[in-house]
């Protein structure tokens, strides 16, 4: 699924760039509301080392149906809006698993709570659609989940990390829109030291870099 995301993002950003205007942009310019649902998924790409240097490479991640609430504000100039916003995707999915030769430092990792805030330039391609390009800066809530271990060292409570999403939204009158939009979002590098379990015969470190996708439709007003 992160890999057909990836692809719908090129292909969308390709559109906007060579998409002639065919319209103003006033139907979109102002304050804005929107809340919809779609999917989100997360993968984490990563490795573990205990302290007998024993490597454990893994991937792993999952995909969960999300809601997601958006506010921002459009300015818009002849056939462009140029706009700031901030996007919250509320939930919890999981980023990976470690799943060690020493079942007792299995750890899972899971992301709660996506936060964006960005910039984005939308562009009229008719008389009552645009599609637009954003970016931002994005944070996630952190949470760890093992029976048989504990971490006595780092343990970060969130990531930052850099997301672009691309999409068009649609005018339906009275002010409303349909929206739509995919993202992807590259988060800093995940670092976990002294895993312990708790028997404290071994520990270990997990260092890994998670990534993160959604896809969502979405129904707003523009005050």
């Amino acid at each position: 699924m992160i890999k057909v995301l990836k692809r719908t993002l090129l292909t969308l950003s390709l559109v906007l760039f060579v998409t002639p205007s065919y319209s103003d942009m006033s139907d979109f310019n102002g304050l804005y509301v929107s809340v919809g649902a779609g999917v989100a998924g997360a993968e984490l790409d990563g490795k573990y080392t205990d302290n007998d240097s024993n490597v454990t490479k893994a991937k792993g991640g999952g995909v969960a149906q999300a809601a997601i609430i958006d506010a921002g504000y459009n300015y818009a100039v002849d056939n462009y809006a140029f706009g700031i916003g901030v996007h919250y995707i509320p939930g919890e999915v999981t980023l990976g698993k470690s799943d060690t030769e020493k079942a007792n430092e299995d750890l899972t990792v899971e992301g709660n709570d996506f936060y964006t805030v960005y910039a984005q330039v939308s562009v009229a391609v008719s008389e009552e659609t645009a599609v637009y390009l954003k970016a931002g800066q994005s944070s996630i809530d952190l949470s760890y989940t093992s029976t048989a271990s504990n971490i006595t060292g780092t343990k970060p409570g969130d990531l930052d990390g850099s997301t672009i999403a691309i999409g068009s939204m649609s005018s339906i009158g009275n002010g409303m829109f349909i929206k739509s939009e995919a993202g992807w979002t590259e988060y800093d590098t995940l670092k976990l030291t002294d895993i312990n379990s708790n028997s404290g015969a071994s520990t270990g470190d997990i260092e890994a870099d998670p990534t993160a996708v959604y896809g969502m439709i979405s129904v707003g007003i523009t005050f």
